[in-house]
Protein backbone atom coordinates (compact mmCIF):
# COMPACT_ATOMS: atom_id res chain seq x y z
CA UNK A 1 0.00 0.00 0.00
CA UNK A 2 1.21 3.63 -0.47
CA UNK A 3 -0.27 4.85 2.71
CA UNK A 4 -2.26 3.47 5.64
CA UNK A 5 -5.80 3.17 5.31
CA UNK A 6 -6.47 4.32 8.40
CA UNK A 7 -8.46 8.20 7.94
CA UNK A 8 -6.47 10.10 10.63
CA UNK A 9 -2.95 9.13 8.90
CA UNK A 10 -1.23 11.24 6.68
CA UNK A 11 -0.22 10.73 3.52
CA UNK A 12 3.36 10.35 2.29
CA UNK A 13 5.02 12.55 -0.28
CA UNK A 14 4.00 12.98 -3.65
CA UNK A 15 6.79 11.45 -6.24
CA UNK A 16 6.38 12.28 -9.71
CA UNK A 17 8.26 8.97 -10.61
CA UNK A 18 5.46 7.26 -8.40
CA UNK A 19 2.62 8.91 -9.86
CA UNK A 20 3.83 8.47 -13.69
CA UNK A 21 4.02 4.57 -12.39
CA UNK A 22 0.67 4.50 -11.06
CA UNK A 23 -0.66 6.25 -14.15
CA UNK A 24 0.83 3.69 -16.92
CA UNK A 25 -0.69 0.92 -15.16
CA UNK A 26 -4.22 2.11 -13.46
CA UNK A 27 -4.95 4.91 -16.15
CA UNK A 28 -8.78 3.18 -17.45
CA UNK A 29 -7.95 5.20 -20.87
CA UNK A 30 -4.86 3.89 -21.40
CA UNK A 31 -6.05 0.37 -20.65
CA UNK A 32 -9.06 0.56 -22.89
CA UNK A 33 -6.91 1.84 -25.68
CA UNK A 34 -4.56 -1.24 -24.67
CA UNK A 35 -7.55 -3.79 -25.24
CA UNK A 36 -8.82 -2.39 -27.69
CA UNK A 37 -5.19 -3.11 -29.50
CA UNK A 38 -5.20 -6.48 -28.41
CA UNK A 39 -8.98 -6.92 -29.83
CA UNK A 40 -7.68 -5.33 -33.29
CA UNK A 41 -4.77 -8.33 -33.71
CA UNK A 42 -7.39 -11.15 -33.15
CA UNK A 43 -8.72 -9.83 -36.06
CA UNK A 44 -5.48 -10.47 -38.05
CA UNK A 45 -6.52 -14.21 -38.31
CA UNK A 46 -10.04 -13.75 -39.16
CA UNK A 47 -9.06 -11.63 -42.19
CA UNK A 48 -6.68 -14.28 -43.38
CA UNK A 49 -9.18 -17.23 -43.08
CA UNK A 50 -11.03 -18.93 -45.44
CA UNK A 51 -15.08 -17.96 -45.62
CA UNK A 52 -17.04 -21.28 -43.94
CA UNK A 53 -18.01 -24.03 -46.09
CA UNK A 54 -21.50 -24.64 -46.68
CA UNK A 55 -23.58 -27.78 -46.72
CA UNK A 56 -26.84 -28.69 -48.65
CA UNK A 57 -29.23 -31.29 -48.52
CA UNK A 58 -31.50 -31.83 -51.48
CA UNK A 59 -34.69 -34.04 -51.73
CA UNK A 60 -36.17 -34.83 -55.21
CA UNK A 61 -39.43 -37.03 -55.91
CA UNK A 62 -40.24 -36.75 -51.71
CA UNK A 63 -41.75 -38.60 -50.48
CA UNK A 64 -39.44 -41.17 -52.15
CA UNK A 65 -40.94 -44.06 -53.88
CA UNK A 66 -39.61 -47.24 -55.84
CA UNK A 67 -41.96 -46.42 -58.89
CA UNK A 68 -40.19 -46.64 -62.01
CA UNK A 69 -39.70 -43.46 -63.58
CA UNK A 70 -40.22 -41.23 -60.02
CA UNK A 71 -37.01 -40.29 -59.91
CA UNK A 72 -36.34 -39.90 -56.10
CA UNK A 73 -33.49 -38.89 -55.23
CA UNK A 74 -31.34 -37.64 -51.99
CA UNK A 75 -28.32 -35.21 -52.93
CA UNK A 76 -25.59 -34.22 -50.34
CA UNK A 77 -24.16 -30.79 -51.62
CA UNK A 78 -20.46 -29.30 -49.93
CA UNK A 79 -19.05 -26.35 -51.33
CA UNK A 80 -15.63 -24.09 -49.78
CA UNK A 81 -15.07 -20.66 -51.40
CA UNK A 82 -11.65 -20.01 -52.14
CA UNK A 83 -10.16 -16.58 -52.95
CA UNK A 84 -7.85 -15.73 -55.84
CA UNK A 85 -4.50 -16.58 -54.68
CA UNK A 86 -3.05 -13.91 -52.70
CA UNK A 87 -6.00 -12.53 -51.46
CA UNK A 88 -6.00 -14.04 -47.74
CA UNK A 89 -2.41 -12.91 -47.14
CA UNK A 90 -3.00 -9.01 -48.43
CA UNK A 91 -6.20 -8.79 -46.02
CA UNK A 92 -4.04 -10.41 -43.53
CA UNK A 93 -1.44 -7.76 -44.28
CA UNK A 94 -4.02 -4.93 -43.78
CA UNK A 95 -5.52 -5.95 -40.66
CA UNK A 96 -1.83 -6.84 -39.07
CA UNK A 97 -1.25 -2.88 -40.27
CA UNK A 98 -4.57 -2.07 -38.88
CA UNK A 99 -3.47 -3.51 -35.03
CA UNK A 100 0.18 -1.76 -35.15
CA UNK A 101 -1.70 1.31 -35.30
CA UNK A 102 -3.74 0.60 -32.63
CA UNK A 103 -0.17 0.40 -30.62
CA UNK A 104 0.94 3.54 -31.64
CA UNK A 105 -2.03 4.66 -30.68
CA UNK A 106 -1.67 3.12 -27.03
CA UNK A 107 1.72 4.46 -26.67
CA UNK A 108 1.22 8.18 -28.09
CA UNK A 109 -1.89 8.25 -25.40
CA UNK A 110 0.38 7.16 -22.84
CA UNK A 111 3.04 9.98 -24.09
CA UNK A 112 0.33 12.45 -23.57
CA UNK A 113 -0.82 11.05 -20.39
CA UNK A 114 2.67 11.19 -18.96
CA UNK A 115 2.43 15.24 -20.12
CA UNK A 116 -0.78 15.74 -18.08
CA UNK A 117 0.12 14.07 -14.91
CA UNK A 118 3.59 16.31 -15.04
CA UNK A 119 1.14 19.57 -15.57
CA UNK A 120 -0.83 18.87 -12.53
CA UNK A 121 1.88 17.59 -10.27
CA UNK A 122 4.00 20.92 -10.99
CA UNK A 123 0.55 22.56 -10.65
CA UNK A 124 0.03 20.65 -7.38
CA UNK A 125 3.69 21.78 -6.25
CA UNK A 126 3.29 25.35 -7.46
CA UNK A 127 -0.27 25.33 -4.80
CA UNK A 128 1.49 23.84 -1.73
CA UNK A 129 4.52 27.04 -2.59
CA UNK A 130 1.51 29.02 -2.28
CA UNK A 131 0.28 27.53 0.89
CA UNK A 132 3.85 27.84 2.33
CA UNK A 133 4.34 31.11 1.21
CA UNK A 134 1.16 32.73 2.50
CA UNK A 135 2.00 31.62 5.68
CA UNK A 136 4.90 33.12 6.04
CA UNK A 137 3.84 35.84 4.95
CA UNK A 138 0.74 35.40 7.86
CA UNK A 139 3.88 35.72 10.47
CA UNK A 140 5.55 38.47 8.74
CA UNK A 141 2.48 40.30 9.27
CA UNK A 142 1.68 39.08 13.08
CA UNK A 143 5.31 40.80 13.26
CA UNK A 144 4.09 44.09 11.51
CA UNK A 145 0.80 43.60 14.05
CA UNK A 146 3.32 43.49 16.87
CA UNK A 147 5.65 46.27 16.04
CA UNK A 148 2.37 48.51 15.04
CA UNK A 149 1.06 47.89 18.76
CA UNK A 150 4.11 48.81 20.53
CA UNK A 151 4.09 51.86 18.47
CA UNK A 152 0.82 52.90 19.20
CA UNK A 153 1.98 52.37 23.37
CA UNK A 154 4.80 55.09 22.43
CA UNK A 155 2.30 57.39 20.78
CA UNK A 156 4.54 57.04 17.28
CA UNK A 157 1.51 54.96 15.64
CA UNK A 158 -1.74 55.11 15.22
CA UNK A 159 -4.76 52.51 15.87
CA UNK A 160 -5.48 52.74 12.12
CA UNK A 161 -2.19 51.04 11.30
CA UNK A 162 -3.13 48.41 13.62
CA UNK A 163 -6.72 47.83 11.74
CA UNK A 164 -5.14 48.38 8.07
CA UNK A 165 -2.34 45.01 9.15
CA UNK A 166 -5.47 43.13 10.31
CA UNK A 167 -7.35 43.89 7.06
CA UNK A 168 -4.07 42.55 5.28
CA UNK A 169 -4.19 39.38 7.59
CA UNK A 170 -7.96 39.04 6.83
CA UNK A 171 -7.59 39.58 2.62
CA UNK A 172 -4.21 36.99 3.19
CA UNK A 173 -6.33 34.31 5.01
CA UNK A 174 -9.18 34.41 2.09
CA UNK A 175 -6.41 33.60 -0.27
CA UNK A 176 -5.15 31.02 1.59
CA UNK A 177 -8.35 29.71 1.18
CA UNK A 178 -9.16 29.77 -2.27
CA UNK A 179 -5.35 28.11 -2.62
CA UNK A 180 -7.06 25.43 -0.50
CA UNK A 181 -9.80 24.90 -2.58
CA UNK A 182 -7.65 24.85 -6.14
CA UNK A 183 -5.22 22.36 -4.64
CA UNK A 184 -8.28 19.81 -4.30
CA UNK A 185 -9.65 20.82 -7.81
CA UNK A 186 -6.12 19.91 -8.94
CA UNK A 187 -5.91 16.47 -7.04
CA UNK A 188 -8.91 15.61 -8.47
CA UNK A 189 -8.21 16.01 -12.06
CA UNK A 190 -4.86 14.24 -11.23
CA UNK A 191 -6.47 11.26 -9.34
CA UNK A 192 -8.32 10.74 -12.11
CA UNK A 193 -5.48 10.50 -14.71
CA UNK A 194 -3.76 7.83 -11.78
CA UNK A 195 -7.33 6.11 -12.33
CA UNK A 196 -8.08 6.82 -8.15
CA UNK A 197 -11.10 8.06 -6.75
CA UNK A 198 -11.07 11.91 -7.36
CA UNK A 199 -11.39 12.13 -3.22
CA UNK A 200 -8.51 9.63 -2.91
CA UNK A 201 -5.57 10.79 -0.62
CA UNK A 202 -3.00 12.11 -2.26
CA UNK A 203 0.73 13.59 -0.33
CA UNK A 204 2.30 17.25 -0.91
CA UNK A 205 4.40 17.01 -4.03
CA UNK A 206 8.07 16.67 -3.05
CA UNK A 207 10.70 19.14 -5.44
CA UNK A 208 11.55 17.61 -8.44
CA UNK A 209 13.07 20.06 -11.33
CA UNK A 210 14.94 17.90 -14.07
CA UNK A 211 18.08 19.46 -15.20
CA UNK A 212 17.88 22.26 -18.22
CA UNK A 213 18.12 20.24 -21.45
CA UNK A 214 21.02 21.19 -23.73
CA UNK A 215 20.01 18.78 -27.13
CA UNK A 216 20.35 20.73 -30.46
CA UNK A 217 17.64 21.23 -32.09
CA UNK A 218 18.28 18.45 -34.67
CA UNK A 219 19.30 16.34 -32.06
CA UNK A 220 15.55 16.87 -31.04
CA UNK A 221 13.82 16.08 -34.27
CA UNK A 222 15.92 13.32 -34.85
CA UNK A 223 14.41 11.71 -31.63
CA UNK A 224 11.59 12.49 -32.34
CA UNK A 225 11.09 10.73 -35.76
CA UNK A 226 12.74 7.51 -33.92
CA UNK A 227 10.28 8.26 -30.76
CA UNK A 228 6.62 9.70 -31.91
CA UNK A 229 4.30 6.93 -32.17
CA UNK A 230 2.07 8.88 -34.20
CA UNK A 231 4.69 9.12 -36.39
CA UNK A 232 5.11 5.71 -36.94
CA UNK A 233 1.16 5.07 -37.04
CA UNK A 234 0.98 7.21 -39.79
CA UNK A 235 4.06 5.33 -41.80
CA UNK A 236 2.32 2.49 -40.50
CA UNK A 237 -1.07 3.72 -42.16
CA UNK A 238 0.86 4.28 -45.46
CA UNK A 239 2.15 0.94 -45.43
CA UNK A 240 -1.63 -0.35 -45.01
CA UNK A 241 -3.03 1.71 -47.95
CA UNK A 242 0.06 0.30 -50.17
CA UNK A 243 -1.48 -3.14 -49.04
CA UNK A 244 -4.94 -2.29 -49.23
CA UNK A 245 -4.03 -0.81 -52.79
CA UNK A 246 -2.63 -4.32 -53.91
CA UNK A 247 -5.80 -5.99 -52.67
CA UNK A 248 -8.01 -4.02 -54.75
CA UNK A 249 -5.62 -4.66 -57.90
CA UNK A 250 -6.10 -8.81 -56.63
CA UNK A 251 -10.32 -7.79 -56.62
CA UNK A 252 -10.70 -7.91 -60.48
CA UNK A 253 -9.22 -11.76 -60.54
CA UNK A 254 -11.96 -14.37 -59.74
CA UNK A 255 -12.79 -16.27 -56.92
CA UNK A 256 -13.82 -19.75 -57.34
CA UNK A 257 -16.15 -22.40 -55.22
CA UNK A 258 -15.27 -25.70 -55.64
CA UNK A 259 -18.07 -28.60 -54.63
CA UNK A 260 -18.57 -32.29 -54.23
CA UNK A 261 -22.00 -33.82 -54.45
CA UNK A 262 -23.25 -37.23 -53.19
CA UNK A 263 -26.38 -38.56 -54.60
CA UNK A 264 -28.59 -41.29 -53.78
CA UNK A 265 -31.36 -42.45 -56.16
CA UNK A 266 -33.22 -44.77 -55.07
CA UNK A 267 -33.63 -46.61 -58.42
CA UNK A 268 -29.85 -46.26 -59.06
CA UNK A 269 -28.01 -46.33 -55.94
CA UNK A 270 -25.39 -43.51 -54.95
CA UNK A 271 -23.24 -41.48 -57.23
CA UNK A 272 -20.61 -39.07 -56.41
CA UNK A 273 -20.48 -35.27 -58.62
CA UNK A 274 -18.35 -32.22 -58.41
CA UNK A 275 -18.79 -29.00 -60.18
CA UNK A 276 -16.36 -25.48 -59.97
CA UNK A 277 -18.17 -22.11 -59.69
CA UNK A 278 -16.16 -18.85 -60.44
CA UNK A 279 -16.77 -15.46 -59.75
CA UNK A 280 -17.19 -12.98 -63.19
CA UNK A 281 -16.48 -9.75 -62.42
CA UNK A 282 -18.41 -8.41 -64.94
CA UNK A 283 -19.66 -4.66 -62.96
CA UNK A 284 -15.59 -3.87 -62.77
CA UNK A 285 -16.47 -0.54 -63.96
CA UNK A 286 -18.49 0.30 -60.83
CA UNK A 287 -16.87 -1.98 -58.91
CA UNK A 288 -13.45 -2.91 -58.62
CA UNK A 289 -12.04 -0.51 -60.69
CA UNK A 290 -13.63 1.83 -58.33
CA UNK A 291 -12.16 0.32 -55.15
CA UNK A 292 -8.65 0.59 -57.17
CA UNK A 293 -8.92 4.12 -57.85
CA UNK A 294 -10.72 4.58 -54.10
CA UNK A 295 -7.55 2.52 -52.28
CA UNK A 296 -4.66 4.73 -54.55
CA UNK A 297 -6.47 7.72 -53.05
CA UNK A 298 -6.07 6.99 -49.46
CA UNK A 299 -2.72 5.77 -50.16
CA UNK A 300 -1.88 8.93 -51.69
CA UNK A 301 -3.78 10.48 -48.36
CA UNK A 302 -1.71 8.55 -46.27
CA UNK A 303 1.15 9.73 -47.61
CA UNK A 304 0.48 13.43 -47.03
CA UNK A 305 -1.26 12.79 -43.80
CA UNK A 306 2.63 11.16 -42.64
CA UNK A 307 4.18 14.41 -44.09
CA UNK A 308 1.92 16.68 -42.44
CA UNK A 309 2.50 14.53 -39.09
CA UNK A 310 6.22 14.99 -39.50
CA UNK A 311 5.90 18.76 -39.79
CA UNK A 312 3.99 19.25 -37.20
CA UNK A 313 6.03 17.37 -35.08
CA UNK A 314 9.06 19.24 -35.98
CA UNK A 315 7.04 22.67 -35.09
CA UNK A 316 6.15 21.46 -31.63
CA UNK A 317 9.80 20.48 -31.12
CA UNK A 318 10.91 24.18 -32.09
CA UNK A 319 8.01 25.59 -29.91
CA UNK A 320 9.02 23.47 -26.98
CA UNK A 321 12.84 24.35 -27.00
CA UNK A 322 12.33 27.94 -27.26
CA UNK A 323 9.94 27.72 -24.48
CA UNK A 324 12.19 25.98 -22.05
CA UNK A 325 15.22 28.08 -22.94
CA UNK A 326 12.82 31.56 -22.10
CA UNK A 327 11.30 29.59 -18.95
CA UNK A 328 14.80 28.43 -17.78
CA UNK A 329 15.86 32.42 -18.43
CA UNK A 330 12.95 33.85 -16.70
CA UNK A 331 13.67 31.69 -13.51
CA UNK A 332 17.55 32.54 -13.56
CA UNK A 333 16.87 35.95 -13.33
CA UNK A 334 13.78 36.13 -10.37
CA UNK A 335 16.44 34.09 -8.22
CA UNK A 336 19.66 35.51 -9.23
CA UNK A 337 18.68 39.43 -9.26
CA UNK A 338 14.92 40.29 -8.96
CA UNK A 339 14.38 38.69 -5.07
CA UNK A 340 17.35 39.22 -3.02
CA UNK A 341 17.09 43.08 -4.17
CA UNK A 342 13.00 42.62 -3.05
CA UNK A 343 14.17 40.57 -0.15
CA UNK A 344 16.58 43.25 0.84
CA UNK A 345 14.50 46.25 0.10
CA UNK A 346 11.27 44.69 2.44
CA UNK A 347 13.76 44.59 5.00
CA UNK A 348 15.12 47.87 4.66
CA UNK A 349 11.60 49.03 4.77
CA UNK A 350 10.50 47.06 8.17
CA UNK A 351 13.58 48.39 9.58
CA UNK A 352 12.64 52.37 8.79
CA UNK A 353 9.21 51.10 10.08
CA UNK A 354 10.06 49.98 13.54
CA UNK A 355 12.52 52.97 14.06
CA UNK A 356 9.42 55.64 12.84
CA UNK A 357 11.66 56.71 9.84
CA UNK A 358 8.46 54.88 7.34
CA UNK A 359 4.68 54.75 7.33
CA UNK A 360 3.04 51.54 7.17
CA UNK A 361 2.26 52.25 3.44
CA UNK A 362 5.13 51.70 1.62
CA UNK A 363 5.87 48.69 4.23
CA UNK A 364 3.07 47.10 3.23
CA UNK A 365 3.38 47.37 -0.38
CA UNK A 366 6.97 45.82 -0.31
CA UNK A 367 5.21 42.83 1.20
CA UNK A 368 2.75 42.60 -1.28
CA UNK A 369 5.12 42.82 -4.01
CA UNK A 370 7.84 39.99 -2.07
CA UNK A 371 4.69 37.98 -1.68
CA UNK A 372 4.19 38.26 -5.96
CA UNK A 373 7.62 37.79 -6.64
CA UNK A 374 7.78 35.10 -4.60
CA UNK A 375 4.74 33.15 -6.15
CA UNK A 376 5.99 34.51 -9.85
CA UNK A 377 9.50 33.07 -8.78
CA UNK A 378 7.64 29.46 -7.76
CA UNK A 379 5.74 29.78 -10.88
CA UNK A 380 8.59 30.43 -12.98
CA UNK A 381 10.10 27.12 -11.67
CA UNK A 382 7.05 24.87 -12.60
CA UNK A 383 6.69 26.30 -15.89
CA UNK A 384 10.65 25.53 -16.73
CA UNK A 385 9.81 21.76 -15.65
CA UNK A 386 6.37 21.88 -17.72
CA UNK A 387 8.23 23.32 -20.30
CA UNK A 388 10.87 20.39 -20.66
CA UNK A 389 7.72 17.82 -20.33
CA UNK A 390 6.21 19.87 -23.12
CA UNK A 391 9.64 19.19 -24.62
CA UNK A 392 9.68 15.60 -23.98
CA UNK A 393 5.89 15.28 -25.63
CA UNK A 394 7.36 16.59 -28.75
CA UNK A 395 10.10 14.25 -28.70
CA UNK A 396 7.88 11.03 -28.02
CA UNK A 397 10.05 10.33 -25.02
CA UNK A 398 13.17 10.63 -22.88
CA UNK A 399 15.31 13.77 -24.39
CA UNK A 400 18.59 12.98 -26.21
CA UNK A 401 21.17 13.10 -23.55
Amino acid sequence: MFWSSSASAEPPALTLSWALKVAREANPEVRALAAEGAAAWERVPQARALEDPSLAVQLWGFPFTRKPGQGSMVMVQLSQPLPFPGKRALRGEVAAASARVAGERVRMRQVDLEAEVKRLYYQLWVNRASREIGRRNQGLLEQLRAAALARVTTSSSTVADVLRIETEQARLRAELANIRRDREVIEAALNVRLGRAPAAPLGEPVEHFPRPPSSSYAALVAAAERQRPDLRAAGVEAQRAERQTALARRSRFPDVTPMVMFMQDIEMGPSWGATLGVTIPVWSGDKQGRALREAAQMAIAAQERQRAVRLEIERQVREARATVESAGERERLLRAQVMPRARAALEALRSDYVSGREGLTALLDGRRVLQDLDLELARARAEAALAQAELERAVGGALPP
